[in-house]
């Protein structure tokens, strides 16, 4: 298997409740060879805001801050700067399975041809009214 750099782009915006698991799902990936762009569409409460600080120094992190433009601009500057040979588009309230990336991969590998791969999702939390 191949193992080229993954970047995860996420765009932000007043999620500060929701990032430290979409976070720590990235980095509980069973393929090593990621890096994040967490892309901070101009957030406006301070908890958020604050979260983001907390992401400083991790070498793994690249933040970039913009004026709120919406998640579609957030992506598509992720994508301008992103330097991994694959995208993996994230939400700041999404958890990954510890083998989600390691699955596109093989499926990118086994199947040169293809240019995009996508799964299935579950909803959980208030979408379950848990």
């Amino acid at each position: 298997m191949n193992s080229p750099l993954v970047s995860f782009i996420i765009p932000y915006f007043n999620a500060g409740s929701t990032i430290q698991e979409t976070i720590d799902s990235i980095f509980n990936q069973s393929y090593p060879n990621f890096d994040i762009w967490l892309i901070n569409d101009g957030s406006t409460d301070q908890f958020s805001i604050d979260k983001l600080k907390e992401f400083e120094g991790n070498d793994k992190i690249h933040m970039l801050h913009q004026e709120n433009a919406g998640p579609s601009v957030a992506k598509n500057i992720g994508v301008q700067n992103a330097k991994g040979e694959l995208i993996c588009f994230v939400d700041s309230d999404n958890i990954l399975l510890n083998n989600y990336i390691k699955e596109a991969v093989i499926a990118f590998d086994e199947n040169p041809t293809i240019d995009v791969v996508y799964s299935d999702f579950e909803y959980f939390g208030d979408r379950l009214g848990i």
